[in-house]
């Protein structure tokens, strides 16, 4: 039901999300694309998290580095903050637009991500090598995660501005 202008219809639990969908019912329809990306984005991080906690050496030789790290509690660190991100990701899945902060996570973890690697390269801190993993494991996201992040933002700005009017 959409409202009136000047209008003010409050959410039936006190949440945006009910508000938004009565501004507009077909904004809480979201597209089944972003909510399958974030699963193959869910099963992808998961892998590879748990790839890194649970073979620190092979992960890191996969990662271009000559040797494994010296602290490889650190490195399986790293698989760590990448698995919890992927259990982001799978709440994420179930309703994007509104969990768009957790996706916003996401897209700057792939983000700073894909720079620092790509410093640590430069730096001769990491071989070259390794650059072919930042296409399938940073780039391919950014561009669905910025549109859900930008959809995200998007409803919570009407919310916000349907219940100051």
């Amino acid at each position: 039901m959409p409202i009136a202008p000047g209008q003010q219809l409050p959410p039936k639990d006190g949440g945006t999300d009910e508000l938004i969908t009565q501004l507009d019912p077909a904004s809480r329809k979201v597209a089944g694309w972003p909510r399958t990306l974030l699963l193959c984005s869910a099963i992808h991080s998961g892998v590879w998290g748990v790839f890194i906690m649970a073979m620190p050496e092979l992960a890191a030789r996969t990662y271009g580095f000559a040797r494994p790290p010296r602290d490889i509690h650190l490195w399986q660190g790293s698989g760590l903050f990448i698995t919890l991100l992927a259990i982001g990701y799978l709440l994420a899945c179930r309703d994007p637009i509104r969990h768009y902060g957790v996706v916003l996570i996401g897209l700057l973890a792939k983000t700073f991500g894909a720079l620092g690697m790509t410093w640590a390269v430069s730096q001769g801190q990491v071989s070259k090598n390794v650059l072919w993993l930042i296409p399938i494991n940073d780039v391919i996201w950014w561009l669905p995660f910025a549109l859900i992040v930008r959809n995200g933002i998007r409803a919570e700005s009407a919310a916000d501005d349907a219940i100051q009017t």
